[in-house]
């Protein structure tokens, strides 16, 4: 007979994931799954996978809540105080307006641990998730910048503009959570052999069953194709049951003919059991190139990065939504290495067809097979209505290629049907590339222009804290600090690959510290980032312009910021370069 115990872990974040899986490695006895997904995404993964034999599901806060309407045990992974020390230990060295938001329990906690220590902090208690985003939108109202806060509230503000500092879950915490399964389980024993005798009965047939109760929520599930797709088929099928009669259908969905066979049946209550035989067809989706993202794929996309700087899109609150609210095509342009596809995902999450597919059709990975599927099948993506369709980096097409398909978008209708993106890498220094002038013009586009990082040296403090909080999540010591000369360093640097060059400097600081991110260690790593410099901040052999359109002040800055990156970071070198003392210098760079 099998001893072993059979968890399941829903976690909202890698980070929980990589530290509840270092520490079940000490449970020789547990046998654990685990899975990222927050909320409703969380949830439906546990459904997806309720057909497996687990004695209980371990998560945390909110997910933790709605994973408890399934028909396992769950053991929730508590916020502690250590906790919540840290996430107020590291936003001690914000000089930005900043709160936290969190339920009662946790909000109660930290005031007492903001009294005791002294720490001057904003708390706001939310009693739902409902009351999240009003929270949050006031307090980007009344200037804060930074909040404190869990997985939930971390995505809704970040998508309002504001950054975060997430408080993770410890080891201990994590620790914890795990004894108090482990002696859940040993008492809930009683009837697993008798359901995995039934399950693997089932398991040796060809026919997929659903079970639905009278809510047409999912009891039970057995087979291999538990997407979310063929569950919805399912449950819109339910509608048309007679009731008390058997029902039998064909249906077809995302390239796959299903056959279905509905009845009703009785244990206790009433449910409906759905028998499913599946048979593939050709997928216009499979075609090279050209793929189709759900909803939260594309939310992932859009909220999921760890950086989240304010004002890359170069516009106010009110034209954001304007321009993500309406269906005008949209194309957006700049440099490389800013991540053109997450403000693609952004436009398509706030739009009103966040509910139809996103359609990504990457330019740089079309074939022959897919260019002639995508302008003459009948199952393209350009003959569907309702959808979003963004075409990445058009400037990787050929001449003829791009002419052909401005064509094909312009007579067809296309526009009128479906909302259209575009992207276009283009040259430092440039706004649009010549590649990208032809869809301005022809489809008579909008352009959403993506600021390069160097126009947001003075956000980078915050985001260097906001990631922290998140990066620590997956070590077993957190990173607490970064020395201020490192900031400095940071901030002179010309960034020639943006926010991509950003991210992998961070995370490798992150993964090599121990509690502080020093300035010999930055200098170490962007000496070996030297090779894009020049590469970015030249067009071809002039140096790019400094914006005068901004005050002297500014001015000053750009011009003792771009002196300290040619000296690489030396502040003695690049005073006696400008003729003035090092105090003045770290005067300007410091200045906003």
């Amino acid at each position: 007979m099998d001893s072993s115990i059979h968890l399941l872990g829903i976690v909202p974040y890698e980070g929980m994931k990589t530290l509840l899986l270092r520490l079940a490695e000490e449970y020789p006895q547990v046998q654990l799954d685990v899975f990222v997904g927050n909320m409703e995404e969380g949830a439906e993964i546990a459904r997806e996978h309720l057909s497996r034999r687990y004695d209980a599901v371990i998560s945390r806060g909110g997910t933790a809540l709605l994973l408890r309407e399934l028909p396992l045990p769950v053991v929730e992974i508590e916020i502690s105080l250590y906790d919540i020390l840290y996430a107020l230990k590291l936003s001690g060295g914000l000089h930005s307006k900043f709160a936290m938001v969190a339920y009662a329990d946790i909000a109660i906690s930290a005031q007492a641990l903001c009294d005791l220590l002294h720490y001057q902090v904003d708390i706001f208690i939310v009693n739902s998730i409902e009351e999240l985003e009003p929270t949050l939108r006031y307090l980007k109202d009344n200037q804060y910048d930074t909040v404190l806060c869990d997985m939930t509230a971390d995505m809704i503000a970040r998508s309002i503009g504001l950054n975060t500092i997430f408080i993770t879950s410890g080891m201990e915490s994590i620790r914890q959570a795990l004894d108090r399964a482990l002696a859940l389980c040993r008492s809930q024993k009683h009837l697993r052999d008798e359901n995995a005798l039934f399950r693997a009965l089932l398991s040796g047939q060809d026919t997929q069953v659903a079970v639905f109760d009278q809510e047409k929520n999912p009891v039970f599930f057995q087979g291999s194709d538990r997407s979310p797709e063929l569950l919805g088929l399912l449950q819109r099928e339910l509608d048309e049951l007679p009731e008390g009669r058997e029902r039998r259908i064909t249906r077809s969905a995302n390239g796959t003919q299903y056959s279905l066979r509905i009845r009703p049946i009785e244990a206790g209550q009433d449910y409906t059991a759905v028998y499913v035989s599946a048979r593939r067809t050709a997928s216009g989706r499979s075609q090279t190139g050209i793929r189709c993202f759900s909803r939260q794929e594309a939310e992932r996309m859009a909220y999921g990065s760890i950086f989240s700087f304010q004002n890359m899109y170069g516009l106010s609150e009110e034209e954001a939504a304007q321009l993500a609210g309406s269906m005008v095509p949209v194309l957006i342009t700049g440099e490389e290495g800013i991540r053109m596809s997450r403000a693609a995902a952004r436009l398509y999450m706030e739009s009103p067809l966040q509910d139809a597919p996103l359609v990504f059709i990457n330019c740089c990975l079309l074939n022959d097979r897919s260019w002639e599927f995508l302008l003459e099948s009948h199952n393209s993506p350009l003959s569907e209505s309702g959808s979003t369709l963004y075409f990445s980096r058009v400037g990787a097409l050929s001449p003829s290629r791009r002419l052909q398909l401005m064509d094909t978008l312009a007579e067809s209708g296309v526009c009128r049907r479906s909302r259209l993106l575009f992207s276009c890498t283009c040259r430092p220094g440039e706004q649009m590339a010549p590649e990208a002038a032809g869809f301005l013009n022809r489809l008579n586009c909008r352009v959403l222009y993506l600021q390069p990082l160097r126009n947001l040296r003075e956000q980078i403090p915050a985001q260097i804290t906001s990631s922290l909080s998140l990066l620590n999540a997956s070590r077993s010591y957190p990173v607490l600090g970064v020395e201020p000369e490192a900031i400095r360093l940071l901030q002179a640097f010309p960034w020639p690959h943006n926010y991509v060059q950003f991210q992998r400097v961070i995370e490798e600081l992150t993964a090599s510290a121990q509690q502080t991110i020093t300035a010999e260690s930055v200098r170490g790593i962007l000496q070996r980032e030297q090779y894009g410099n020049t590469h970015a901040s030249r067009k071809g052999d002039i140096s790019e312009p400094l914006d005068l359109n901004q005050t002297l002040d500014k001015i000053s800055q750009d011009v003792a910021l771009r002196v300290l990156a040619e000296t690489n970071g030396n502040q003695s070198a690049a005073a006696k370069r400008l003729d003035i003392s090092r105090t003045t210098l770290r005067r300007l760079i410091k200045q906003s």
